[in-house]
């Protein structure tokens, strides 16, 4: 395999493509040899479960919507891009909503993944994007993930160059996702064309409670259950805290009542990270537009 006039390299099975199969992928450089790669992600798509969440259905809708006005922005002149931020608890749901917008770009759109999952992604990427991957596929689209991206302020001015859309950045979706909202800066949230859409992801309600049971649970075990007690005494639970009453329940042997009491337990530890200086609990308090306060308002 030779590179430029004079580094000539030994490779073994090596296959030429005109693009990238459709799927996720990272980005990984490597220093040493100025080489930038790709490597194909797995992504599990068998047990997802499309909860019929308020949220989940507004930023799937609003995906597909954006996608249905390629040929719109071109007329109106307007760079095909936008950028999303999903925010909320831990373990509220959002993964489940990125995985759902993948498998829709990979299998309806024919489209390629990134997945930026920290500082070292990101210097990667945004090298890639614009002068590797845009040299060989100009108008493919892009979907980026940003996962945590509150973990990425040491590159906060690099992230920002990429959400703005430095080098070749048309035909690009960015979606970011955050549990803590306060660390994020202004200038990063605060301006179109970053995150045009900001979402915040709630713990699921009675009828997405009721629908997870439904859905996860085995035919034999869902009518040994009060299904109604189950979706009641879950109120204000999480995505993950729900799968972990399935767990805990079906798997391990404990009563349901043991396991509510459990988790609603592990609520009421304090988190030092969930203070401010002044010891108070800032919650999520996170204004669009605006600035936080220690009430939510």
């Amino acid at each position: 395999m030779k590179k430029g006039d004079r580094l000539i390299m030994p490779s073994d099975n090596v296959v030429v493509i005109n693009e990238l199969e459709s799927g996720a992928y990272n980005v990984k450089y490597n220093a040493y040899k100025d080489v930038y790669s790709v490597h194909k992600k797995d992504i599990n798509t068998d047990s997802l479960i499309d909860i019929p969440q308020p949220e989940t259905i507004e930023v799937i809708d609003s995906i597909k919507d954006f996608y249905e006005q390629r040929e719109a922005f071109a007329e109106w002149g307007f760079v095909f891009k936008r950028g999303f931020l999903l925010y909320g608890v831990p373990g509220g749901g959002k993964t489940s909503i990125i995985t759902n917008v993948m498998k829709f770009v990979i299998e309806q759109l024919n489209g390629i993944v990134f997945l930026v999952y920290d500082d070292e992604d990101l210097r990667a990427y945004a090298k890639f994007l614009p002068d590797v991957f845009r040299a060989i596929e100009k108008d493919r689209i892009v979907l980026t993930i940003f996962e945590d991206i509150d973990g990425m302020h040491r590159e906060e001015g690099l992230l920002i160059n990429v959400l703005d859309g430095i080098g070749n950045n048309n035909n690009v979706l960015n979606i970011a996702t955050t549990n803590y909202t306060e660390r994020l800066s202004e200038r990063l949230i605060n301006r179109p064309n970053r995150f045009d859409r900001r979402i915040e992801i709630k713990s699921p309600n009675y009828e997405s409670r009721k629908f997870f049971f439904e859905k996860k649970i085995i035919p034999t075990k869902l009518g040994e259950i009060d299904l109604d007690k189950w979706v009641r005494k879950t109120e204000g639970f999480t995505m993950a805290q729900l799968s972990e009453v399935v767990k805990s329940v079906f798997l391990l042997g404990q009563s349901f009542e043991e396991t509510i009491d459990i988790l609603d337990g592990m609520k009421k530890i304090p988190n030092s990270a969930n203070y401010n200086k002044d010891g108070n609990s800032p919650g999520l308090g996170f204004k669009v537009g605006g600035t936080r306060s220690p009430s939510g308002e």
